[in-house]
């Protein structure tokens, strides 16, 4: 994952959806100038086409197709098509496959451009700051991630629009990056955009996958945890439990404490809810 000190690169190039199946956070991108992930300490998975699929630093949107699962369609689907407009995809011209899994058409190979420090690792996704057009700096240069920048990246402007939730790790680490996409929030949470107002995050949601994909909205991380459980059969009294086996871990980042996931959750019967905004953690890789 990436982290502070590693430089930021830019790397200009191009969007595509067309055979692909994008979501609200997620597109494939072809570089330019295919040295320039030579750039990059790990290097992305490129397809036959050098095109490779891009992972939104610091947002998540809901889920569209996670496992043969999905969140509710609405406000996934908002996301979508939101993202697809601000890289410069008009998304009242895409079409869809009979089972709309994958784009057959599109007006594809919009220019834009990416900045990035690394790849995921595990998936070879570059962690990206995403923009559409004509960068102002050179392709390929090291670059200043600064305040005015972030706020012109799609990430942004997601988190702005109500339409994808913070989700941060703790190699993202620099202040005042975290500090602007928190203050996107916190702002369209506050003006009640997107899905905020139908968020159940922090209210409590039933155990059970008709429940969480049909009718509760809740943060991507927590949806994939508690799909990937229900999936299992286990009784839903046994998801505190099942957590603790994952080890997974969290900052506080207000007092900078490790806790382990399942700390940062309360679940009462088969109701369950994130003790924190998310906002407010920092996830381990």
């Amino acid at each position: 994952m990436p982290s502070q000190n590693k430089p930021y690169h830019l790397i200009a190039g191009t969007h595509h959806v067309v055979g692909y199946s994008p979501d609200g956070d997620s597109i494939q991108f072809r570089a330019n100038q295919k040295k320039h992930w030579d750039l990059l300490p790990r290097q992305p998975k490129l397809n036959k086409s050098d095109h490779t699929r891009l992972r939104f630093e610091a947002v998540d949107a809901l889920e569209t197709h996670y496992h043969g699962g999905s969140q509710p369609r609405k406000y996934a689907d908002l996301a979508l098509d939101f993202m697809l407009d601000k890289v410069g995809i008009d998304h009242t011209k895409v079409v869809w496959g009979a089972t709309e899994n994958e784009v057959v058409d599109a007006p594809d190979g919009t220019k834009g451009y990416i900045i990035t420090q690394d790849t995921d690792g595990k998936f070879q996704r570059p962690v990206a700051f995403v923009f559409a057009g004509k960068p102002q700096h050179k392709d390929g240069s090291k670059v200043t991630l600064t305040p005015a920048l972030v706020r012109k990246s799609v990430n942004y402007k997601l988190l702005a629009a109500g339409l994808a939730y913070p989700t941060y790790y703790t190699s993202m680490t620099d202040p005042m990056i975290l500090d602007e996409m928190t203050q996107a929030t916190v702002s369209a949470r506050s003006q009640s955009k997107g899905f905020w107002p139908s968020d159940s995050t922090g209210k409590g949601v039933a155990m059970s996958l008709k429940a969480i994909q049909e009718q509760h909205l809740i943060l991507p991380k927590l949806f994939r945890r508690m799909f990937d459980f229900l999936k299992t059969g286990n009784s839903p009294s046994q998801f505190k439990a099942w957590l603790a086996g994952m080890k997974n871990r969290v900052v506080i980042r207000a007092t900078r404490q490790v806790k382990k996931l399942e700390d940062v959750i309360i679940q009462k019967g088969t109701k369950v809810k994130l003790l924190y905004l998310p906002e407010e953690l920092l996830f381990y890789p």
